[in-house]
């Protein structure tokens, strides 16, 4: 070989070796600036679309149906039985059931007594699931909020795939779905998962907007978004319009979108929005009185901290949880999304501070707008104005997070699609000390795990080994099908190993954990000892799940004067209530206690309950004192 072929065969070898020592971030922005081009984008700034490559093809041939059926099994499996109702499920459900056997779908009732501190789409929804099923049950109520999950986890892939290439899209979806909190709120009879996908459906429609869209499809999606809000309204009231709308109209002054305000006047959109916030509240007014001072309290009470406050700060460690396991795919494509989203104007910012002039600030403002890529500041925008709308709220609920999951999942999405990108380069190198690391790492969290779940369950210390034991294989063979580029191969793996060990965990450890299992099978043993016509009672218990159990008709009461009331008006009640609460039933009339619940010392939180007979006494007369008449004495006789 020639010395001028020496010299270029040493300099390949060096680049090579210098891109592997390089950070995986700065590959990877490398790789996304050398592969990218610019294109008109739908938020009217330049974007970067994903070029198609072997692994793009590969993933959307073989692991879409992998992805769905995993998906699939993570919603559904035990979707009825894995535990009981939890205290919002049991809000929600008893609503829905009395909405169906009264037959009244206007005023929400709880036990009979009004529920408004919510609107009703939730109990419409369950309501219908349960008539479509046939019966209302764990599994008919949890199941609109399973498959508002997977459509949700559906919005956010076509949402990907449409800004960041197929690869991004099917792992943005799969990363949704498999994230805590869609696992967490997928499988509750609660309405988050439906909001979530409504106003993920209008913030979608919003940032698709061309910026020369003009005339009917501008009016046509316009009229969609307000659609959208107007069903999320009747599910959380203002929420979702302020957690929407805010944003967008934000974006677009950023963006110097002027002509968004004009197609944000949408007369049928606004009709729509007017209809749902006015003729349900005035025709519960109308039978509720009192109605109107509820949803004040429900509304501005929970922004000025009658309903409780919570520091500003709440939220920042809540923010990382959210969509776990996969928190650090957002980090990784955080600060390339960040930079790409706001380069133009820190480089205007920086020219001004440099120049010491500040008029320059509305030309460099308007630079930006055309210079920085608007994808990214429509999802940055989101999110910041979000976060500091539920920064700011004095009540706060880790729930409400749901509305920063999908920007942060189309963020995991785009750190896929470069890692997938970076792989297939021939750049990465699996070398026998990060073999051993790896390996090492997952045996650590095998063990780890097994031994807290094991401490924790010791009745299901077997299990625990055997969850172990899943951990370790899913790991190592993920790992070594890794190492020999078998990357297809891997995530297979992957996608197996996590849904395996979430079934196991689904099945045995999540039921074992449930505390109100002992409550709701003693309401059942009741019911089914009172019969299926007799009047069941809830003493001091609130909203609480444990009145779905006791079936129907049963009654809440949560003050001793209410209970008095009522045993006057039937004279005999069977009441369930907590045992420490027999001395305070035993002085409204005579007690008969006919069950007590077995509670196991092992179970948290896990409280002890009393079947109790409560007659009326019956009203006695105090005694009558002797009454003697005063006679002179000797009168008797003469007599």
């Amino acid at each position: 070989m020639s010395q001028a072929g020496h010299s270029a065969l040493e300099e390949r070898q060096r680049a090579s070796v210098e891109r592997r020592r390089a950070p995986l971030q700065t590959r990877l922005r490398t790789s996304h600036r050398h592969d990218a081009k610019n294109a008109a984008s739908t938020v009217g700034v330049t974007d970067e679309p994903v070029l198609s490559t072997p692994v793009a093809l590969g993933l959307n041939r073989g692991l879409v149906a992998s992805v769905t059926v995993a998906a699939l099994l993570l919603i559904f499996f035990h979707l009825g039985q894995y535990r009981t109702f939890g205290k919002h499920e049991g809000y929600v459900v008893v609503t829905a059931r009395e909405m169906i056997e009264s037959g009244d779908w206007i005023v929400p009732r709880f036990a009979g007594v009004p529920r408004l501190a919510k609107p009703p789409l939730a109990y419409w929804v369950i309501a219908a699931s349960a008539t479509l099923c046939g019966e209302l049950n764990e599994w008919s109520a949890r199941l609109p909020a399973a498959l508002s999950s997977l459509a949700l986890a559906a919005l956010i892939g076509f949402w990907g795939a449409r800004w960041h290439g197929r690869v991004a899209g099917l792992g943005a979806a799969a990363v949704a779905v498999s994230s805590l909190l869609v696992q967490t709120y997928a499988r509750r009879a609660e309405v988050d998962m439906l909001l979530c996908l409504v106003t993920t459906g209008a913030m979608f429609l919003a940032a698709e907007q061309p910026f020369e869209e003009r005339g009917r499809r501008a009016f046509a999606r316009w009229t969609g978004i307000y659609a959208l809000l107007a069903v999320a309204w009747m599910a959380k009231f203002h929420y979702a319009p302020v957690m929407v709308l805010t944003p967008v109209f934000v974006h677009a002054f950023l963006q110097r979108r002027w002509r968004t305000y004009r197609d944000a006047l949408n007369p049928v959109g606004l009709a729509m929005m007017a209809a749902a916030i006015l003729i349900w509240k005035q025709m519960v007014v109308a039978r509720v009185p009192n109605a109107e001072a509820v949803w004040m309290k429900e509304t501005v009470g929970r922004v000025s901290g009658s309903l409780g406050a919570e520091p500003a700060w709440f939220y920042f460690l809540d923010i990382t949880i959210v969509l776990l396991p996969w928190t650090p795919l957002v980090m990784l494509a955080a600060s390339e999304s960040w930079i790409a989203a706001w380069r133009g104007l820190q480089q205007g910012l920086g020219t001004m501070w440099k120049n010491r002039s500040v008029a320059s600030l509305a030309e460099n403002w308007a630079r930006s707008a055309t210079t920085d890529d608007g994808r990214q500041r429509f999802l940055w925008t989101w999110f910041l104005v979000q976060f500091t709308i539920l920064s700011s709220m004095s009540a706060k609920h880790q729930h409400y997070l749901a509305a920063a999951l999908p920007m942060m999942a189309l963020l995991a999405g785009r750190a896929i699609d470069r890692i997938a990108r970076y792989l297939v380069s021939g750049e990465f190198e699996f070398g026998r000390a990060a073999l051993r690391v790896s390996l090492g790492v997952v045996l650590v969290l095998s063990i780890g795990s097994a031994a807290v779940l094991g401490r924790r369950f010791p009745e299901l210390t077997t299990w625990a080994v055997v969850l172990g034991l899943l951990m370790a294989v899913g790991g190592w063979v993920t790992v070594m099908l890794t190492s020999h580029r078998r990357y297809i191969a891997a995530v297979h793996s992957l996608i197996a190993a996590f849904v395996v060990c979430s079934m196991v965990a689904t099945a045995k450890f999540i039921p074992a954990d449930d505390y109100r299992r002992p409550a709701a099978e003693f309401a059942r043993e009741m019911r089914s000892r009172a019969g299926g016509d007799a009047l069941l009672v809830s003493y001091a218990f609130g909203p609480d799940p444990l009145v779905y159990y006791l079936g129907s008709p049963a009654r809440r009461v949560d003050k001793r004067d209410e209970l008095d009331e009522l045993l006057h008006e039937h004279r005999t009640l069977r009441v369930v209530a907590l045992a420490q609460r027999r001395d305070e039933l035993a002085t409204l009339g005579d007690i008969h206690v006919l069950g007590e619940s077995v509670v196991d010392p092992t179970m948290r939180r896990a409280r002890k309950l009393i079947d109790v007979e409560l007659s009326e006494r019956e009203p006695t007369l105090p005694p009558q004192p002797e009454v003697r008449y005063a006679t002179e004495p000797g009168t008797a006789d003469r007599q």
